[in-house]
């Protein structure tokens, strides 16, 4: 029999020294896993299998529990309450794979035809090999609750070991609240923030869900849409936003609700100037880490949440945005590579698309008179569609 003092030194044990059983929830069952990777159903994938080899010791050793959304698209890992948090999850990317499905693709790697411009002026054409898209539309996306500190740092350490590529990336997001990466397709957040009155666990949970089923869907696409939709997403499930990436600068409590009022009215103080592109092709990471004494930033927020959230509540537009997403991911594809040679080349990090070229890219889907429908939705807003519309 274990005396009271063997007892409370093994409550105070950190998580990751306690022996705790390790289940999955998945489809509403508990399944018990066994140290040889024995346990699982015979159903399970091989893309949930393969992220529940990666990821499932570091999870045991932290305490964290497991829980994987249906359609095994997602894998999370949190200290408590998986099946709230999963359900979470689940209504997230039920949204996001409504609104912008992963289009169908042939298989295998693809030719471009692509120009080839020379130092003197010449060009010429000529196929090239296109395997970039390979990991698109597979892989089960990861999600990591972690505690700041220890954890969080370990984490960061075992993904730059990994990927040595990672290394200024982890510098980075060492200083920051967590991260969300579409290569190894996987994001974390710290419990709690540091001291931060203004955190929200469900509002964490929904905007790394979205960004990294946007990146499984599609890639690399401009971050205004990745942010506008994460925060559409967000106000659907959370009433409000609370999930702010990149910025650091103190955020006011009347900021996280009543967006779509106070964009109406700051969209008054601009009646002569109209909506265009460049309104929401300025919101970069570079905009959002923004300190709270600058205004302009606000404006860049409601209307980029307005834009997207414009296309997803109307049915004309909706319903071919996952092709608008595909067009632009091509479009980076063909144009944001740097040629080492006439046959090899690199993606061009941070590579943005221009914004006339964005526009006309919209307009080729959706029609010119997209811009009108936007700007008289951002002046006096959309009503949200039936359920049997969406």
């Amino acid at each position: 029999m274990l005396s009271a003092l063997s007892l409370a030194i093994f409550a105070a044990l950190p998580l990751e020294h306690r022996e705790i059983e390790q289940t999955l929830l998945w489809r509403e069952e508990v399944y018990k896993l066994d140290k040889d990777g024995a346990g699982l159903p015979e159903e399970l994938g091989a893309d949930a299998r393969a992220a529940l080899e990666r990821w499932g010791p570091l999870a045991e050793r932290y305490g964290l529990e497991l829980a994987l959304s249906a359609d095994e698209l997602v894998l999370l890992c949190i200290e408590k309450d998986r099946a709230e948090a999963l359900e979470t999850v689940e209504a997230a990317a039920a949204i996001v794979n409504a609104l912008l499905p992963s289009p169908e693709r042939p298989d295998g790697p693809g030719k471009l035809r692509v120009r080839i411009d020379r130092p003197d002026g010449s060009w010429d054409e000529s196929w090239s090999s296109d395997n970039t898209s390979e990991h698109l539309s597979k892989g089960t996306a990861v999600l990591l609750e972690m505690r700041e500190g220890v954890q969080y740092e370990a984490l960061l350490r075992r993904l730059k070991s990994q990927d040595p590529t990672l290394a200024d990336w982890a510098k980075v997001a060492k200083t920051q609240y967590g991260f969300a990466i579409p290569r190894p397709l996987v994001a974390a957040w710290i419990e709690g923030g540091r001291v931060n009155e203004e955190w929200n666990a469900k509002s964490e949970l929904v905007h790394r869900t979205v960004s990294l089923l946007l990146w499984r869907n599609f890639g690399e696409i401009p971050f205004w849409i990745q942010l506008g939709l994460c925060w559409h997403v967000e106000m659907e499930l959370c009433k409000g936003v609370w999930c702010f990436p990149y910025r650091d600068g103190f955020v006011w409590a009347s900021e996280h609700t009543g967006w779509d009022r106070t964009l109406r009215s700051r969209m008054k103080k601009r009646s002569r100037q109209p909506f265009s592109i460049e309104d929401v092709t300025r919101m970069t990471r570079e905009v959002v880490k923004t300190s709270e004494s600058d205004v302009p930033y606000r404006d860049s927020y409601l209307i980029t949440y307005g834009t997207i959230r414009a296309i997803a509540w109307n049915s004309d537009l909706s319903l071919y945005f996952a092709e608008v997403c595909e067009a632009l991911r091509i479009h980076r594809l063909e144009n944001g590579r740097r040629w080492i040679d006439k046959e090899n080349w690199e993606l061009i990090v941070g590579y943005r698309i221009p914004p006339k070229e964005q526009a006309a890219i919209f307009e080729s889907v959706l029609g010119k008179d997209l811009w009108d429908t936007i700007e008289a939705s951002l002046r006096k807003g959309v009503p949200k569609p039936s359920k049997t519309k969406r």
